[in-house]
């Protein structure tokens, strides 16, 4: 209930972001459910938008869709940190902030291997938490216009 009172407060632009965000954290979180990574990624790669002519959104921009990304998420059962971040990155991509894929791998307190995903640009986390404490950082997977 209080999710939705959230949305209901926000103006129509950032209930439309919001339905964005779930539409794709929905669609990347059953593709990697189905596919490799590997070709969720293609798949995103052939869905990017079209070199954006504007200019880099301001911060706030990025926090609203970093909000509408998380809230979504909300709503999509078992769709964690790299179905966020690639949902994010393809938001971002969209509003013409290139963000690099980051993704991390730790251990937990009883030695369990865990991974975490994360976004950044220009070397700033625009989306995610990186917790260099828990997470040695691996690869980074360029957006190339996602």
């Amino acid at each position: 209930m209080r999710a939705l009172l959230n949305y209901l407060r926000r103006s129509p632009a950032e209930r439309r972001l919001a339905r964005r965000a779930l539409w794709w954290v929905t669609r990347i979180h059953v593709s990697l459910l189905v596919r490799k990574f590997d070709r969720t990624r293609s798949w995103l790669a052939s869905k990017r938008a079209p070199a954006a002519a504007q200019a880099s959104p301001t911060e706030e921009e990025i926090a609203r869709i970093a909000w509408a990304v998380s809230a979504a998420s909300s709503f999509v059962p078992g769709a964690r940190c790299l179905s966020q971040a690639l949902a994010s990155q393809v938001l971002l991509g969209r509003a013409g902030l290139a963000a690099s894929l980051r993704l991390g791998i730790g251990r937990d307190d009883e030695g369990v291997v865990e991974a975490h995903a994360w976004l950044e640009h220009e070397g700033r986390v625009v989306y995610g938490e990186p917790r260099p404490d828990e997470f040695k950082p691996l690869e980074d997977f360029e957006s190339a216009g996602l």
